[in-house]
C-alpha cells in the first residue's frame, strides 16, 4: 500500500524521525486529546498547562522546528515530566533533540549518537548535565561510568524515556567538595567518555575504585499501581560511581529502567527507579529478590 507524504517530510528532522521508527503523522495523538495513559495521570489543570506550553512553544518556534517535533514531544513524554517542565526547560529539551535528530541525518552514528550539553548554576552549588540518544540496555550505567571516570558526582537526576524510544536525562552533578563543575574541558571528557562507550563494543574507562559503605544501605521493592513497572528504591550514603555501581548491577540483569529520580540529602543518596523486565513487565519476585542481594553486595 502506498501512502503520500505530508509536505513537512522534507523536514530533515521529521524525516529521520519517521523513517527511525516507521511513524506517520496521521498515527500520532493529537495533543488536545492527549492518550489514555495520560488522562489516568493528569489532572485537568496540568493537562491545560500543557496546552499553555505548547501553544507558547509553537510561537516561539515557529520558523525554526517542523510542528510535528512539538507534538510528538508533548504527546510522547511521560506524565511526570510535565510537572516539571518549564517554559525555558521545554524549549531547551526541544532544541536539544532537533539537534539530535539533526545529528542523525549528518554522520554515520545513527545507533550511537549522543548530545551532552550542560549549563553551571553557581548559586546551587550545581551543574547541570543533559544527555539525549536513543534508549538502550545499560544506557545509564554508561552514562554514570563516564561521570564517575572524571570524578563527578550525581546528587540529583531526572530520567525521561518518550514513547518513541528519545532518551532525554538531566543530571545535577557537583565536585566531591560539593561545588559546580566549572572545568569545561572535563565536561567535554565525560562528553567524549561517553560517546566511545555508546559505540559497538564500547566502554567506560575503569575508575579508582571508591571505598564502600560500611551500613546504612537499604534496597526495597513494591509495585507501581496501576502501571507495569516496579518500585527501586535505594538508601545508601553518598559517594562517587554509587550510580553507576547500582545501573550496572540492574544492566547485568537485563532489567529496564523506565524513569528515575535521583536524590541527595545531607550526604545520603536516596534513589527510585521504576523497573521491568526485557518484556516490558514487572520484575517477578525471585528476580527481585535476586537482585536486592546483587545490588547490597555491590554497594557494601
Amino acid at each position: 500500500m502506498f501512502f503520500a507524504l505530508p509536505s513537512w517530510f522534507e523536514n530533515p528532522c521529521a524525516r529521520s524521525l519517521l523513517i527511525q521508527l516507521g511513524m506517520r503523522l496521521t498515527e500520532l495523538p493529537r495533543c488536545e486529546k492527549l492518550p489514555d495513559r495520560h488522562d489516568s495521570l493528569l489532572d485537568r489543570t496540568a493537562r491545560q498547562r500543557r496546552l499553555v506550553l505548547l501553544k507558547a512553544l509553537t510561537t516561539k518556534f515557529a520558523g525554526q522546528l517542523d510542528p510535528s517535533e512539538l507534538e510528538i514531544h508533548f504527546t510522547h513524554m511521560p506524565a511526570r515530566y510535565w510537572k516539571q517542565g518549564t517554559l525555558k526547560s521545554v524549549a531547551r529539551h526541544l532544541e536539544l533533540i532537533h539537534e539530535f535528530f539533526l545529528r542523525l541525518n549528518s554522520s554515520d552514528e545513527a545507533g550511537t549518537a549522543c548530545i551532552v550539553r550542560w549549563k553551571l548554576l553557581p548559586k546551587r552549588g550545581l551543574t547541570t548535565v543533559e544527555v539525549c540518544t536513543w534508549d538502550r540496555l545499560g544506557l545509564l550505567a554508561k552514562i554514570a561510568g563516564a561521570f564517575a571516570a572524571v570524578g563527578m558526582n550525581i546528587v540529583r537526576a531526572d530520567v525521561f524515556t518518550r514513547a518513541d524510544n528519545v532518551v532525554l536525562d538531566v543530571f545535577e552533578v557537583a565536585e566531591l567538595a560539593g561545588s559546580p563543575v566549572q572545568n569545561e574541558a572535563r565536561l567535554r571528557h565525560m562528553a567524549a567518555l561517553l560517546a566511545a562507550a555508546l559505540k559497538p563494543g564500547g566502554a567506560v574507562p575503569a575508575r579508582q575504585v571508591e571505598p564502600k559503605t560500611t551500613g546504612g544501605v537499604v534496597v526495597d521493592f513494591s509495585s507501581s499501581p496501576g502501571e507495569n513497572y516496579t518500585m527501586l528504591t535505594v538508601e545508601a550514603p553518598d559517594r562517587v560511581g554509587l550510580l553507576s555501581d547500582i545501573f550496572t548491577t540492574l544492566a547485568d540483569h537485563r532489567v529496564n529502567i523506565a524513569h528515575a529520580i535521583i536524590t541527595t540529602d545531607n550526604q545520603r543518596a536516596g534513589d527510585v527507579f521504576y523497573l521491568t523486565d526485557d518484556a516490558g513487565l514487572e520484575i517477578p519476585e525471585g528476580d527481585r529478590d535476586r537482585l536486592r542481594v546483587a545490588i547490597q553486595s555491590v554497594l557494601t
